[in-house]
Parts: structure tokens; C-alpha cells; sequence
């Protein structure tokens, strides 16, 4: 039997692919401008560790804890915060598959840059080439 699945925030980068790998919709990811929020819903958790095996940064963690017994119902939910990486051309959070910031220590980038300042930043750098 597993136990109830953790975020270590540390690794997390919010790509959202554990909530996309839950079979029973039980983890949902809120971004913010600054922070995501994850939270894991242990009441409809099947406890399948699909969310684990499909987290590409190996930040959930599947705890020895197998039951929660509480008379609070905030008990019952997993609330993690991550900080999002920020765009280096506007300062605004970067979400999903974007925020590389802890992507980038185990490979090359040049800039972090959300989409809107990407698409912008290369149309106008754009020099096509026959």
C-alpha cells in the first residue's frame, strides 16, 4: 500500500504534468503572478502514485503516511507553494512547461523570457534567410 503524495518545492517548477497524470482529478495547480499553488485533494486520492511516476522534475514524493484521521477539513488537502521563475524582459511569473529557472542549472539557457516576450522579442529580431 502507498502513502499520500507530497510536493517538494525545492524541485517542483509547476508544469502541471502531475495533475494532467491524475486519473481521478484529485491535484489541481493555480498560478498566481508570482507563486503556483498546488493542491492535492487526499480525500479522492487513489493513492496510484501516477502523479510520481509522471513528474518530470521528480519533486512528488509518496509519504510513509497512509491515512489522515482530523476533524478539520483543511487537513484533508495538501497545499504546496512554488515561486515561479520570472521573465527577464517583463518581470512577470513564468508558468508551465516555461518556468525553466531550475531547468536551466542542469542545461544551457540564454534567457528566461515568457511567451508574449519571446514572440515579441524575435519578430523583431527575425531576419529571414533564402
Amino acid at each position: 500500500m502507498r502513502g499520500i503524495p507530497q510536493v517538494d518545492t525545492s524541485k517542483c517548477y509547476a508544469c502541471g504534468a502531475c495533475a494532467v497524470a491524475c486519473p481521478v482529478d484529485a491535484i489541481t495547480v493555480t498560478y498566481g503572478e508570482e507563486r503556483a499553488i498546488i493542491r492535492i485533494n487526499y480525500r479522492r486520492c487513489i493513492r496510484c502514485a501516477y502523479c510520481r511516476d509522471n513528474c518530470p522534475a521528480g519533486a512528488i514524493v509518496i509519504s510513509e503516511k497512509y491515512g489522515i484521521v482530523s476533524s478539520s477539513i483543511e487537513d484533508l488537502y495538501g497545499t504546496f507553494e512554488v515561486v515561479l521563475a520570472k521573465c527577464e524582459h517583463c518581470a512577470i511569473g513564468l508558468k508551465h512547461s516555461t518556468n525553466a529557472e531550475k531547468i536551466a542549472r542542469e542545461k544551457t539557457v540564454v534567457k528566461l523570457l515568457c511567451d508574449k516576450c519571446r514572440r515579441e522579442l524575435v519578430s523583431r529580431n527575425l531576419t529571414w534567410v533564402r
